[in-house]
């Protein structure tokens, strides 16, 4: 059930469909929560609550925190915040929305207000929880199930079911942010098919603009565009570029001149202007409808060159400085000498990244300051891309990802988790975002594979990769400025076991997609916590270097240097995929060479396997294998057409097995894809 609470005057909240919402009295979850005082002062509103266990509590998106969220404060101001270490909060996304785990139940807590926002979550060990709210209320909406799949499949549909990606979206993806050209880039994709190494998608970062202008050609490194794709789509290699809202102030520019009357507004009426990657630029004010078309019709004449997909990045928004810091600056740094001392340093702490706010300075079209609704901007710039790729074919999934997002993101597209580095302490904290995300209900989510940021070595690599094998989006990604990684990068021996994994990706990619689709129809996230297949099984709620990926994969990477073998906790007996070891439900110790990612296949579940190929064909039509172990097992194979709309009304393959004593028989086959039944083959474990 769905209960909604108005505190103060709220008027703020983004939820469409309150159509789910309950209108009786909440009953259920009163006793594990007490509010104990509610005031607006000052010009913020708090909430004080009394939680009335010490059970976990998970949730809130992409937070740089363990898997359980007590006992720390968090901020939703969504900010470009590059360095990822334990104190970095806000980052680039706000989802305020928990759940407290309770044995008999599950109550799940949803935040819906898009400006600046505090949660003080038992921070002091004291069971208080605090809202602190800057406006004249907020609206929260309360969520009751039986356990976590049940809160997250209501708050799904409470925010917007997730709109699929296309099939090949769950390929091999290359990234790197650094010069590139024309003949460059082509030479990755024919080296990617010379190693018979799957790649589906590559992508073109800022570098392939003219000065970084948005919807530009570098004329003088991308000659003939139209040749490139064709040559690339003929590999069967799909293409994803950048897009950046910031708009170069440049006469004659023709996104800048087209779009004069769609820019945000400073207080005095003049438009907002700020330094990003192009110089001086301006912000389109994606909150209203008009600009959202301008941009869309944009998106779309820039996606007729060939592009498959784009990926939407500084849209938190990122601003590097603005006429007004550097008023400041000389101003405050007039008179300041070494003898200051701590004070100086302050001084400089103000500026950069996320530091010295602007929001107060900002005004949308629909009168709203932006710091009232500054956390569904990214969600709204992905909003319009999406609109644009279905001016540009609407029958066709659009491939998207955003870097900031907020509840309802995942109708237009899905998101990366942003800059992280080549750091160990990052390859675990990419297990919990990713599958913190997947709660929150963005199903289609990845990291940058390798570490943006720092120098990555071949040992971290590998066990990126190996994670990234398992993530829904699975994309290695670098800066210009760091040692290159890719898979060939660093000789035979490391090309050899990353090529193995990738293989192991591409051969489980029939059950990936079944459940990543089923996953769409039911609300269900691909990437689970254990906890959300085994809530009854306590032992799960802080388990946060273990995932399932479906229902039926368990994945335990290897988290740390010089591991070759590593624990596991098995809420069933299963058997691991690698070596077809057998292991009983328990904790167990298992081989984790550096050629190795456990993963485990549960008993009572069943997976689907074909022969890997170099990148996903549109409609794969070939043989797929059933895996099964237990003596009685039922599962869902579901297969499309991977690339329209057609999911939507039921055009589909989706069989119903079961496999008893050693025979299959279908429980119900439904097929409205205008193709023949599929044959299976059998493997039991």
């Amino acid at each position: 059930m769905i209960f909604r609470h108005d505190y103060g005057i709220s008027d703020n909240g983004t939820v469409e469909n309150n159509s789910i919402v309950s209108k009786t009295e909440l009953k259920v979850a009163n006793q594990y929560f007490t509010d104990l005082e509610f005031k607006t002062e000052e010009g913020f509103s708090k909430l004080r609550r009394k939680l009335n266990s010490d059970n976990p509590i998970l949730g809130l998106g992409d937070k740089i925190a363990p898997l359980n969220k007590r006992q720390k404060k968090y901020t939703f101001f969504n900010t470009d915040n590059p360095i990822h270490h334990p104190g970095s909060d806000p980052i680039y996304k706000s989802f305020p929305f928990y759940m407290l785990l309770e044995r008999e139940c599950c109550i799940g807590f949803f935040v819906d207000y898009p400006g600046f926002m505090q949660f003080d979550i038992d921070s002091k060990g004291d069971g208080i929880l605090e809202y602190k709210v800057r406006g004249r209320g907020f609206t929260e909406y309360i969520i009751t199930g039986e356990d976590i799949k049940e809160v997250v499949r209501q708050f799904t549909e409470l925010t917007g079911k997730n709109a699929a990606m296309p099939q090949w979206a769950f390929g091999y993806q290359q990234s790197r942010w650094g010069e590139i050209d024309q003949d460059k880039f082509v030479k990755t994709a024919e080296k990617f098919r010379e190693l018979g190494f799957p790649c589906d998608v590559l992508y073109l970062d800022i570098d392939h603009m003219e000065n970084y202008k948005v919807f530009t050609w570098n004329k003088e490194n991308f000659p003939k565009p139209a040749e490139m794709f064709e040559i690339l789509h003929k590999m069967g290699i799909k293409v994803s570029a950048i897009i950046d809202p910031g708009v170069k102030v440049e006469k004659d520019y023709h996104v800048f001149e087209s779009g004069r009357e769609y820019f945000l507004k400073k207080n005095d009426g003049e438009d907002f202007e700020g330094a990003v990657w192009p110089g001086r630029v301006r912000f389109p004010d994606y909150t209203s409808a008009e600009t959202r078309k301008w941009w869309a019709e944009k998106v779309c004449e820039w996606k007729k060159y060939g592009f498959d997909g784009f990926w939407n990045d500084m849209n938190e928004i990122a601003v590097f400085i603005t006429d007004d810091d550097l008023d400041y600056l000389r101003e405050e740094f007039k008179n300041l000498t070494v003898e200051h001392g701590i004070e100086a340093l302050v001084k400089f702490g103000e500026l950069g990244l996320g530091r010295k706010a602007y929001e107060d300075k900002i005004v949308h079209g629909n009168n709203k300051a932006h710091w009232e609704i500054k956390n569904i901007y990214g969600r709204e710039m992905t909003h319009a891309a999406y609109d644009g790729c279905k001016l540009e074919n609407n029958s066709k999934r659009p491939f998207l990802i955003s870097r900031s997002a907020y509840p309802g993101i995942q109708k237009y597209g899905g998101v990366w988790t942003g800059d992280n580095s080549s750091w160990w302490e990052h390859l675990i904290l990419e297990v919990n975002r990713i599958a913190t995300m997947g709660l929150c209900g963005v199903f289609y989510c990845g990291c940058d594979v390798g570490g943006f940021g720092d120098n990555v070595n071949p040992e971290l690599l590998v066990r990126f990769m190996q994670l990234g094998a398992f993530t829904p989006m699975y994309r290695n990604h670098s800066s210009w400025n760091t040692q290159n990684q890719e898979p060939w990068a660093f000789g035979q021996k490391y090309l050899d076991i990353m090529k193995k994994t990738v293989k192991i990706r591409y051969s489980y990619i029939p059950y990936i997609y079944s459940e990543y689709m089923l996953g769409i129809l039911n609300n269900d996230p691909l990437f689970r916590t254990l906890s959300y297949e085994y809530y009854k099984d306590p032992r799960t709620w802080y388990l946060e270097d273990q995932f399932m990926l479906g229902n039926a994969l368990l994945v335990a990477p290897v988290c740390r240097p010089g591991v070759t073998e590593r624990a596991v906790y098995l809420p069933e007996d299963a058997v691991e995929l690698n070596s077809m070891e057998k292991y009983s439900k328990g904790w167990n110790m298992v081989p984790a060479g550096l050629d190795v990612i456990p993963h485990f296949l549960l008993k009572g579940r069943m997976i689907f396997r074909t022969e890997p190929k170099d990148f996903i064909s549109e409609n794969y039509s070939e043989n797929v294998e059933i895996i099964v172990y237990g003596d009685k097992v039922q599962g869902i194979f579901y297969e499309d057409d991977g690339i329209t709309e057609g999911y939507r009304t039921k055009k589909y393959i989706k069989d119903t097995i079961i496999v008893e004593k050693g025979k299959l028989r279908f429980i119900e086959r439904f097929n409205n894809l205008g193709k023949s039944d599929r044959e299976y083959k059998l493997k039991i474990l």
